[in-house]
């Protein structure tokens, strides 16, 4: 653990000396940054009391072209690191900027890149790799990132250290595979993913993956445009019959963007079995609002049902609770 905290620091500082030197102007021209805040208010309603929470995120990324095939990549992050979500027991995270770590790396990594391969070495955040879901990208829930199976995933709020190899087979398919690993308390961890994808279509694409012998699957498309509407659809999957917290997981959604205007709206619902077969599921409405080019406004409702009392407790009443959120988002 201590080695992996001064390995991490290390690189956390030489990317905040290239965030300085990007503001100086320096090598303003092969230097790409980038600035977000993200800033959540919660009310939340559940069997219990009422109560009012929020959570802020600060990230900044930057981009350094070496040349016409290299590129230096960094993220670090500042986070409050309170727990919304613990209020109400939510086990898939309704709000998917809580952080434990109030400073933390998010990306140092080289990328090479030509026509048909891409080859990234160094730190990235897993997610932004493999079972991912495009459209998906606005939700605040947690699992409408990513399948909760992969319990293994090194994702936000840490960074994954690996390598990771990106090949194009056809115009329309590609596969990506990738060897990563942590350090531990308990020791180091390595894993294995591998993805197939295939595009059959603009604005459609079909993922398999593999991610240490567990397998997950994504689905999204272009549904149809209605006169200024593009309305999209996804579905995904993941199972896990091992060790892993959650061991089945089903999530599916519509996402709607305006073509005339900044607004675009989205409905989801996610269920995940545990290995007690305790079952939780949230459904999720959301409507964003890009009012400058530098704020965004999203409100978002969640309501939140789970068995546990039930199948755990004998109880003969479900857990049923609401989280309504307020999210700013200002850029630069």
């Amino acid at each position: 653990m201590e080695k992996n905290y001064l390995t991490k620091h290390r690189q956390l500082t030489l990317l905040i000396g290239l965030h300085g030197l990007a503001m100086s102007n320096a090598v303003a021209d092969n230097i790409d940054l980038s600035h977000s805040l993200t800033v959540d208010g919660h009310y939340l309603n559940t069997d219990d009391d009422d109560a009012f929470d929020w959570n802020g995120l600060y990230q900044f990324d930057l981009s350094h072209t070496l040349n016409e095939r290299l590129t230096l990549n960094g993220g670090a992050f500042l986070a409050t690191t309170n727990h919304p979500s613990a209020v109400i027991g939510d086990r898939q995270g309704f709000s998917n900027i809580e952080s434990s770590d109030p400073l933390a790396l998010t990306a140092f990594n080289l990328t090479y890149r030509n026509d048909d391969i891409r080859v990234l070495v160094g730190a990235f955040d897993e997610n932004s790799e493999f079972a991912g879901v495009n459209v998906a990208g606005n939700f605040l829930n947690s699992s409408m990132g990513y399948s909760p199976t992969l319990t293994h995933f090194i994702s936000y709020p840490e960074a994954a250290t690996g390598l990771v190899i990106d090949s194009k087979l056809s115009a329309n398919a590609s596969i990506k595979a990738a060897y990563l690993t942590r350090e531990l308390s308990f020791g180091d961890q390595q894993h294995l993913n591998a993805e197939f994808e295939w595009q059959p279509n603009a604005g459609s694409r079909i993922v398999a993956g593999l991610s240490d012998g567990h397998w997950y699957g994504v689905g999204e498309t272009r549904l149809v445009r209605m006169e200024a509407w593009d309305w999209h659809g996804f579905l995904q999957w993941g199972d896990n019959n091992r060790y892993a917290d959650f061991q089945r997981h089903l999530g599916m959604g519509i996402v709607v963007n305006s073509t005339t205007n900044d607004l675009s709206f989205g409905l989801a619902t996610t269920a995940a079995k545990t290995q007690r077969d305790v079952t939780e599921q949230v459904w999720e409405l959301y409507a964003r609002w890009q009012v400058t080019d530098s704020i965004a406004l999203q409100p978002d409702v969640q309501w939140i049902t789970s068995d546990h009392d039930v199948v755990v407790t004998g109880s003969d009443y479900p857990d049923d609770d609401v989280a309504v959120t307020m999210r700013m988002v200002l850029t630069w």
